[in-house]
C-alpha cells in the first residue's frame, strides 16, 4: 500500500508541474497564406516557400516577440507584411482551479496560455502596384 501511494503522490506531482495549456495545445501550427499571384513567403525573415500558396509551420506559443509572414510579388516586388495574432487558450483556465492552479506560472513560462488566433490568410495585391507608387497613393492592403 506505501508503494502505491508514493507512485499516486509522484504521478500528481508531474501532473501538478504541467498546465492544462501547455500539454493540450501543440507548440506549432500550420498556417495557411493564399495569394493572388506568384509570391515568394518568408516567416520572420526566412524564406518558407514560392507560388501562390504556402503552409507555415508557426509557432503557437506567444513569447513576447512578434511573428511576421511576409508575402512579396515576384511580379512586381510589392510586399505585405501579416502579423500573426494570438488569442488566450482556453484550457489555460483549468489552471483556476484548486489543486491546478500551479500550472498557471508553467503556463506563463511556456507561453501556453496564449494560441495562434487564425491560421488562414489571404493576400490580394494591388493590380496597379506600380502606377500607385509614381502617382504618390497609399497601396491598400486587403488581409
Amino acid at each position: 500500500m506505501n508503494k502505491i501511494m508514493k507512485i499516486m503522490l509522484v504521478g500528481l506531482l508531474t501532473l501538478t508541474f504541467v498546465s492544462c495549456g501547455t500539454i493540450m495545445e501543440k507548440s506549432t501550427k500550420h498556417v495557411t497564406v493564399t495569394a493572388t499571384e506568384k509570391s515568394r513567403v518568408f516567416y520572420n525573415g526566412e524564406l518558407v516557400g514560392t507560388g501562390k500558396y504556402a503552409l507555415i509551420n508557426a509557432s503557437n506559443r506567444a513569447k513576447g516577440q512578434d511573428q511576421i509572414i511576409t508575402v512579396e510579388s515576384l511580379a512586381t516586388g510589392e510586399r505585405r507584411n501579416i502579423y500573426l495574432e494570438y488569442e488566450m487558450n482556453a484550457w489555460s483556465y483549468w489552471g483556476a482551479l484548486p489543486y491546478f492552479w500551479i500550472g498557471i506560472p508553467v503556463d506563463l513560462i511556456s507561453g501556453g496560455y496564449k494560441r495562434l488566433e487564425r491560421t488562414n490568410y489571404y493576400v490580394e495585391f494591388d493590380e496597379n502596384y506600380n502606377e500607385t507608387l509614381t502617382t504618390d497613393k497609399k497601396a491598400t492592403h486587403n488581409l
